[in-house]
Formats: C-alpha cells, structure tokens, sequence
C-alpha cells in the first residue's frame, strides 16, 4: 500500500504486525483509512515476499523531519480516530515492533 517516499519524508515510524495472511486485506484497508487521515504523513504498508517469517506486515508512516513527526505524533497519533483504527488492526494481529528510523 502506498508509495515511498524517501527523499520528501526522510523519517519513518515503523510498526511491525504478527497477523495471519487471510486478514492481510483488511490491514490493508485500514492502512487507507490511517491514509485519510492526514495528508502530511505518508502510508506505506510492506509485506515480505520470501522471508523466514511470512506472517509479518510493516506499517509505515513517513514524515519531513523529526520535528513533523513529533506534530503529527500530537495531531494524529493521538486522535481518538487513529486510536480507534490502531485498536482494528490489534484485532487483526499482533504488534511485534515499533520504532522510528531517519535517512542519514
């Protein structure tokens, strides 16, 4: 899902799901549903092609610096719409990993 977009939006949140390849879809929809949200923040969702895990999808959301992160993080992160998606995708699977990541 999506379109990255590294050299617009450097840094990235990163949070990785556990979740079982039938409910891939519907991970996918609430990815366009986080999408809608804002349109400062790029959505970007990634699904391993061959790995030792392929029960995984990456759910990224990519920001203009640290700074814009931190604002969105306040604006969206925190919104009771944005909680609510966050509480369909843990019904959807399992998050595993988060952390935020900069191009250097």
């Amino acid at each position: 899902y999506g379109d990255i977009a590294w050299d617009t939006h450097p840094v990235s949140q990163m949070r990785i799901y556990q979740i079982s390849r039938k409910n891939v879809p519907a991970a996918v929809s609430i990815l366009g549903e986080v999408d809608a949200l804002t349109e400062d923040v790029k959505v970007v969702g990634v699904a391993p092609v061959v790995s030792e895990d392929m029960t995984i999808i990456h759910a990224t959301y990519q920001f203009k610096s640290i700074s814009h992160w931190g604002e969105q993080i306040d604006k969206v992160g925190m919104s009771e719409e944005f909680q609510e998606l966050v509480n369909k995708a843990n019904d959807l699977g399992t998050l595993v990993s988060s952390g935020v990541y900069m191009t250097i």
